[in-house]
């Protein structure tokens, strides 16, 4: 397992791909932008970081209606960026229904019956595994493993989060040591976010 990788080598490695693509393979991976100087996990999304950042949008639902298209103006947008040490996330997700969200203040792994976003990191890139990394908008934070096919809710690991909710929907913020994941090496390094 390495556990810290230069940033050059990480440079144009991770790929996200929108949800909505249908088939990934029909997607166009979209790179990962290499932050100058590390965000402030607050929530707010003011960090210079995220009007530089790369987004991406045209995701859909997974519960409760999977795979139902999200309406324009609640879609969620999500920017993405990495450094020497972190994998940085920030996702804005618009509700028309701001009283609708659901969002508890709960003890960790305990959200799934909130309103979430997820961070499904498949490091190793062999679309077999992926970690789990679920947040509320309150910044509570659920993570888990899957290997074939199988999910390991016991699974925990440090990583970072915050969240907030406003009139127009809710933010979110995450920051995730390359220290609390196992991936492959190699020059680049190449994970995926699906």
């Amino acid at each position: 397992m390495k556990t810290l990788i230069g940033a050059a080598r990480l440079a144009a490695a991770l790929a996200l791909l929108p949800a909505a693509a249908g088939n990934a393979g029909a997607a166009e991976p979209i790179r990962a932008f290499k932050a100058a100087a590390p965000p402030i996990i607050d929530g707010s999304l003011s960090d210079p970081l995220w009007r530089e950042a790369p987004s991406v949008t045209g995701f859909t639902t997974w519960r409760p209606d999977f795979g139902q298209v999200v309406p324009d103006p609640d879609q969620t947008i999500v920017w993405f960026a990495y450094d020497a040490e972190n994998l940085y996330f920030a996702f804005r997700a618009p509700d028309s229904d701001p009283a609708r969200i659901q969002a508890s203040v709960a003890r960790r792994d305990t959200i799934i019956s909130d309103d979430w976003v997820c961070i499904n990191l498949d490091s190793f890139g062999d679309k077999q595994s992926l970690y789990a990394f679920y947040v509320n908008p309150r910044g509570i934070q659920y993570d888990s493993r899957y290997a074939a096919g199988t999910e390991d809710p016991g699974f925990d690991v440090v990583w970072y989060s915050a969240g907030t909710i406003d009139t127009e929907g809710y933010s979110v913020e995450v920051r995730i040591p390359f220290k609390s994941i196992r991936y492959d090496g190699g020059d680049p390094v190449r994970m995926a976010v699906v």
